[in-house]
């Protein structure tokens, strides 16, 4: 038998490691089951914390499939389960109010992109979530390179493109959105063949090539209130990069 040989290699430091999460169960649980569709909602809280999330259960080759899952510091309005104790669907084309659930990502996505001067007039700019999209709209050219380089953010269709929807008990609408936009961050005419930027660490994991142009990628959900009058608001999103070019 020939001898074995070993290799050695590092790996991440305690402190990366730390920024995943330890294994947890979902607790807390009230089922939200709509008549006649194939998914269902689910409210729990989970790990140990009292922050509250909403998941969506969808059916996808047979099985369920959690296909969302957007937690919410803001309380999550009481859905309306009726005499029957089930939940009542809503089609996401549906008006409620101002706008539809399918109407939401392109009105929050247009925070980022204009300061909601266009799509994003129409819903609610009070909500922290609209206060997180509208601090980084503003602050797009105060950013470190912001002397050598632009950033922009444009909406971009959902890589996941179901929006679920359920009827509230005062009569409005809960909606669970998928939202995406890019992030371009593009060196100014008079540094282009000068400079190059170098992406961060986060950037680095899709592409650590310098380059003039980085165009990074964000998938995210939404958990939006549309009233039965009014500018529908956003009350909770989550997004991750899952690009970076």
């Amino acid at each position: 038998m020939e001898p074995r040989t070993y290799k050695t290699f590092s790996t991440w430091t305690k402190a990366d490691r730390s920024d995943y999460e330890k294994p947890f169960t979902y607790e807390d649980r009230t089922y939200y089951i709509p008549a006649g569709e194939d998914w269902f909602a689910v409210k729990a809280t989970a790990g140990g914390s009292k922050t509250p999330a909403l998941l969506v259960f969808d059916k996808e080759g047979g099985a369920w499939k959690l296909t969302s899952a957007v937690y919410s510091e803001a309380p999550i309005p009481a859905i309306d389960t009726g005499d029957h104790g089930l939940a009542t669907a809503v089609a996401p084309s549906t008006r409620v109010g101002t706008l539809a659930p399918n109407d939401v990502s392109a009105a929050f996505e247009d925070l980022y992109e204009t300061g909601g001067k266009k799509a994003g007039a129409g819903i609610s700019h009070t909500t922290d979530p609209a206060k997180d999209a509208l601090k980084l709209y503003k602050e797009r050219d105060t950013f470190d390179l912001a002397k050598w380089a632009t950033k922009k953010y444009f909406a971009k269709d959902p890589a996941y493109g179901t929006t679920y929807a359920l009827r509230l008990a005062d009569g409005g609408v809960l909606a669970v959105v998928p939202t995406a936009h890019t992030q371009e961050t593009l060196l100014k005419q008079q540094y282009m063949g000068s400079f190059e930027i170098n992406p961060n660490k986060q950037e680095s994991v899709y592409n650590p090539a310098k380059r003039a142009l980085v165009t990074d990628t964000f998938q995210g959900m939404t958990l939006a209130t549309l009233p039965k009058s009014g500018k529908p608001s956003v009350i909770a999103y989550e997004y991750r990069m899952t690009d970076s070019k």
